[in-house]
């Protein structure tokens, strides 16, 4: 990672929440319970994901208006579009390139019912 120019606190602030983000380190004072993330920015949007976009396509700015009416907190569209990365490479949604903007949509996981 190569950084230029001037770094100010704000860029820094940046810089270090993103990190997180990519890594999976949520802000100080975050709790899990039970190894299971709790109330952190990447539970509160799957668990929007999942209440209100179960069908049809969704974007990180339609998630972005929706986090802010739900929770009262503005998150940056970067820090969206990071989770959301990371909820395709977990698999639960699939990202569709649309115009010049990313779609996505939520995958149904099927069980199976073993016979016994």
């Amino acid at each position: 990672m190569e950084v230029k120019g001037k770094v100010d606190g704000r860029s820094l602030e940046y810089l270090i929440e993103n990190l997180r983000a990519l890594v999976g380190v949520e802000a100080i004072g975050e709790e899990k319970e039970y190894g299971e993330e709790k109330d952190t920015y990447y539970s509160k949007m799957k668990e929007l994901i999942k209440s209100y976009f179960k069908t049809g396509y969704f974007t990180s700015l339609q998630l972005r208006d929706l986090y802010k009416e739900m929770y009262g907190e503005d998150i940056k569209l970067t820090t969206i579009s990071t989770y959301l990365g990371r909820m395709v490479s977990d698999g639960t949604l699939e990202r569709i390139r649309h115009g010049k903007k990313w779609i996505y949509e939520l995958i149904e996981v099927v069980e199976e019912v073993g016979s016994e």
